[in-house]
Order: C-alpha cells, then structure tokens, then sequence
C-alpha cells in the first residue's frame, strides 16, 4: 500500500495563487538596481534603452504569463525551480547545498555515540509520521496567526531526491508506503536500513542494533576493493548524470542506486576523525564537505535531500540538498529532532530490540570509463573542500532588542550594515540575494529581496564622507531602512521582481527556441542584466531558537569572487558565518566579518547620537 500526500490536504480552505506583477513595476525596480549596478552611466543607459524596448514589444510575454498564472496553480515554480536549481551544473557542494549544523556533543564511548544517532534518526521518522498524518503544527506568516503558510515543503523533505541528469536535474518523490528504509553511510560504504516495517516505526534500539551492524562490517572490510561510488554525486551535474547513466546499464547498480533514491533520508556515520582544535567554524565545514576524500567527504551522498551527519567527535547536523525545501522548514525539523534525542539522552534508556533487521550492504559494479568520471568527481571535491574559508563570529555588543529600540527592522539593519561594510571594502555596492518566503500562496516557495538600493549607495556614500553632517548620514539611512522594509513588503506579497524577470526571460527563451521569436530581448543580454543577475553577496537570515546552543546555518559563496553570510539574529546577539574562496585574492572572510561587526556599530552610534532611542537594551 503506498499514498502520495497531496499539499491541499493541509488545508481547509486553499491558498492564494501568487501575483503577476506589472511590468512597469518589476522593470522600474529592475532600473533602480542596475543604477547601483551598473558600471558607468553609459551601462546604464544602454539598460534603459534595452528596457523601454522590452516595455514596447515584450507584451505578448507578459500576456503569456497571465495565461500560464491563471492555468496553472503557482506560475512561478515553472520557471524558478529549473532555473535557481535544478539547470545549475556546477557541483552541488558550496554552490547549492548548505549545512545546518546542530549543537556539538560529547561522547564517552561509541555505544552513546550510536544510542545518540538512532535517538536522532527515530526523531525524525516521527516527524515524517506526523507530516504523513497531517498533524504537524502548521506555519503561518504573522504572529496572530492569520495568514497561513503553504505546507507542501514538509511533505517534499522527506520523500524527495535529486537525481542527476544532462542539463537538467529531476526531482524524483517517493510515496508513502507500508515498510521505508534510510541509506546509512560508513566508511565510504553504503547500507540500507530498515525503519518501517508493515507500517510500523521500527523502536529505536532497533535502529541502533543496525547502525551497530554497519559499523562493524565496515570496520572489518577490507578496503582493496573499496568503491568510494558516493564521489560520483561531488562534481558537475553533467558528469554526475553521465556517471549514473552508464551505472545503470548494470542491473546490480541501479537495484543499488534505486535503494538510495527511494530511502527517506541518509545518515552519515563519520568515524574518521575531523581536523584538530574542532570549532564551529570546523564543524561546518565537516557536514558541508566531509574535508575531502582523505576524511570523511566520501562519506557524503550530496543527492539527497537530507544528509543526517553524525561524527565520532561530537559533530553532527544536516547536509541539505536545497533545491526541495527552504532553511526554515529544515530548522524546524531539526530543533524538533536535537530536543527528542536530547531528552531521551538524559533518561539513559536502553533496551533489546524485538525485531532484529539486518542491514543490507549496497553492491556496486564500475567500468574503467566510470572510473575516470568517479576520479575527476572526486577531484573537484577536494579542491572545493580545500577552497572553502569559513568563520563564524558573534557579534555580541547588541542583538535584536536593542536594534527594536532604533525602531528599524532588525533584518534590515543586518543587510544595510553588509552594504556599508562591501562599500568600506571595495568602492561599489554589488548585486546582493536575500531569500524572502512567498510561502503564503500555494506551493510559494520563495523571492529575492535585493538591499543594494539607490537609497543605500547614498547613504553608504555619505558615511565616507567625513564633512557631512550627522543629521544628513542619519536621514539617509532611515531613507535607505524605510525602502528596505517596503521591499521585504513587497517580496513576501508577491510583487519581487527575481521571479518575474526569470519567467519573462524563460519564456522568451522558449519563444526563440519555437521560432516565434528571432532574437533575445536586449534586456536579457547585455552586461548590466549579467551584473544584476549575478550575486556575489548571497544572503539569508536563519534564526534558530534561543534554547538550543550553537546551532547556526552556512553554506559557500555562490559565485567565485562573492561571499557568503548566513546570519542568525538573536535578543543580546548577532551569529553569522561567512564564507568565501580561499583562490581569491580580493576576498576575505576575516575584513568582511571586521567590517560587518564595525558597521553594525557605527549604524548603532549614528542613530544613538542623533535620535537616542527611549528605551535602550
């Protein structure tokens, strides 16, 4: 028996379908950007004159997506996902797949170690239980609880994989059936297990008695054989997909390769140990990449949605395929799973498993061509895990509360103190992506609320400049504050204008491809469209709960030259980690976090000093 939950069961009523936005409002914001963007003033006009070309003769898109809007359930999807994920070939580690890392451990012997992970690995089948039943507490975007939110990412976090393919990746789902398992690496080695049986959860000694299985016999096989297959998921999509493609000629592989695709979720056992003088810093890069093919990156299978990462060394938390679902609905999950196995750690429960499930060894077959698409996956593994600089920092002089007392967004004033540090940085503002959630229509998922605004490039402007008076510095920032609050408005209404611009471009795409158009719109072709497409500062705001300690999200700069910077806002505190490549000379993790931290300070001593707050924190 096997059922495929469908998202409007959720709800009593259904959701909203998002907007279309106008075109005259998605290209006047579009403008407004590429001001700040584009390189010099003849750029900029050129884009102009590309726009009111586009506005003169590009109805018939706009007209065509009305169309697809009111046919379809949510038109954005049909573009986005392709574009943002599943059309991306670079490899799926630093450039697509963040880690959640969850609070470290400490382990007196390898029992606790397994008791832990099985208390993890039941928390989370019980989670999927209760999406499966419709009982999970539902979302919703305001604080009265009003407006609710779409549910469907909760029933694709589960039941999801990205299986490689050429130019386009596909989204394989998984129903609901009678008897499920996980796919448990050790060692660079590959297992199924067991966690339904008949319909039934199996208990969680039951799990652990597997994981005890698996160490053992990955312990004790010899390595001379060893197929380190996972490396085939490290490296380029393309490649990857020409990999599995050749993989399945062999009927032994693709039984195994279709084990791992239908399993709920994969569980990383990393016994190897991680570098010394382990820190936050260290553990992210751990889940994010395993440190390479010499520790545990083989151990990592970068396909699937949720990698559950659990070390020897305390380290444990999520390696997330993200193409499925967005930072919160994981950190959902993955505070409801670290409270479960903390609480049942204390009780120090251990009991005999009834039912005795042997874990089942993936076998794999591998050509000599294979071999020569596994090795240069594996490659490119080790150099992105080399390339990656990460640092976590927290920002303690104030947090959230006291930021309230300057009556500012807490969010906005992060993202306005990004743009005065890369402005002290380098002399210009750049294409900035903060991920905004349009969860509140069906199957919404999400915008980009972009904060390098005219408004901004004026205020940071004028910070520099040290003639200028305070009152003028304090006004354009709240200039510049008020305008990034009417843009988080606009975003999580529907009118962001990434979207938008991603539709009409695909389609007219698609119109040149079916001969109805002869050439590209200029709009979408010349270098300020590059500029404005391109970020390289990637953004977002993942707060976790106050009562779990450190816990934070981080992930790789999305372009080369960028950062990245994963912020967590707290009451007393601000958490962020940033990233960036090491092969870069021009950036730097250590000066942007420095600037971030000063700017923030600043920001608080302009507004303190021209406008105290009535009640400071």
């Amino acid at each position: 028996m096997s059922k495929m939950l469908a998202p409007e069961e959720w709800y009593n009523g259904t959701l909203p379908k998002p907007p279309v936005p106008t075109l005259s409002h998605t290209f006047g914001r579009y403008l407004e950007y590429a001001s700040v963007i584009a390189k010099d003033d003849v750029q900029f006009d050129e884009a102009r004159k590309h726009v009111d070309e586009f506005m003169q003769n590009g109805t018939s898109l706009q007209n065509q997506l009305m169309h697809i809007s009111e046919v379809e359930h949510n038109w954005v999807n049909r573009f986005w996902l392709p574009k943002m994920y599943l059309k991306a070939r670079y490899p799926l580690i630093l450039y697509s797949n963040p880690a959640y890392v969850f609070t470290p451990q400490k382990f007196a012997s390898d029992d606790e170690y397994l008791n832990y992970t099985a208390w993890l690995i039941r928390g989370m089948l019980d989670f999927k239980q209760s999406i499966d039943k419709r009982t999970v507490d539902r979302d919703y975007a305001d604080k009265q609880r009003t407006i609710p939110m779409c549910m469907d990412q909760y029933d694709r976090l589960l039941t999801s994989y990205r299986e490689a393919n050429v130019g386009e990746d596909i989204l394989l789902r998984s129903p609901v059936l009678e008897d499920e398992h996980i796919h448990v690496m050790c060692l660079n080695q590959g297992f199924t297990v067991a966690v339904k049986s008949g319909g039934v959860l199996l208990s969680q000694c039951e799990i652990r008695y597997q994981l005890e299985r698996i160490v053992k016999s990955a312990k004790n096989r010899s390595t001379a054989g060893l197929i380190p297959i996972a490396g085939a998921t490290g490296g380029e999509r393309d490649k990857a997909a020409q990999f599995w493609a050749q993989a399945k000629v062999d009927p032994m592989n693709a039984a195994s390769l279709h084990a791992v695709s239908s399993s709920v979720f994969a569980v990383c056992l990393d016994l190897e140990p991680t570098p010394e003088n382990i820190d936050e810093a260290t553990q992210g890069q751990a889940i994010l990449h395993g440190y390479g093919s010499k520790r545990n990156g083989l151990n990592r299978w970068f396909e699937h949605t949720l990698q559950l990462v659990v070390a020897r060394d305390g380290t444990n938390g999520f390696c997330i395929e993200h193409s499925v679902a967005e930072g919160m609905v994981i950190i959902k999950l993955g505070e409801s799973i670290i409270r479960f196995a903390k609480e049942k750690m204390k009780q120090k429960q251990y009991s005999e498993p009834k039912l005795m499930i042997r874990p089942k060894g993936l076998r794999w077959r591998v050509t000599n061509a294979m071999q020569e698409i596994l090795d240069e996956q594996i490659k490119t593994l080790d150099d992105l895990a080399n390339d990656l600089d990460l640092k976590v920092v927290y920002f303690t002089d104030f947090g959230k509360e006291r930021i309230k007392s300057f009556h500012v967004s807490p969010d906005g004033f992060v993202q306005l103190s990004m743009q005065l540090a890369h402005y002290r940085l380098y002399g210009r503002l750049v294409s900035t992506y903060e991920s905004a959630s349009i969860r509140r229509f069906f199957l919404g998922r999400v915008d980009n609320i972009r904060s390098a605004t005219p408004e901004a490039l004026a205020w940071v402007k004028i910070m520099k400049d040290s003639s200028a008076s305070l009152d003028l510095k304090y006004e354009l920032f709240r200039q510049a504050a008020v305008k990034q609050a009417l843009l988080i408005k606009e975003n999580i209404t529907g009118y962001g204008i990434d979207n938008h611009l991603c539709a009409l471009s695909t389609l007219a795409n698609e119109a040149i491809s079916n001969g109805t158009l002869s050439t590209q719109f200029n709009v979408f072709n010349d270098k300020t469209w590059y500029h404005t497409m391109r970020f390289p500062l990637s953004t977002s705001q993942v707060s976790t709960s106050p009562d779990i300690e450190k816990c934070y999200l981080c992930y790789g700069p999305v372009v080369d030259d960028g950062y990245g910077n994963a912020y967590n806002i707290q009451s007393e505190y601000i958490k962020m980690a940033v990233s960036a490549r090491k092969s870069y000379a021009d950036t730097d993790v250590d000066s942007f976090a420095r600037e971030v931290c000063q700017a923030m300070r600043d920001i608080a001593k302009l507004i303190e000093t021209v406008n105290p707050p009535t009640n400071k924190n």
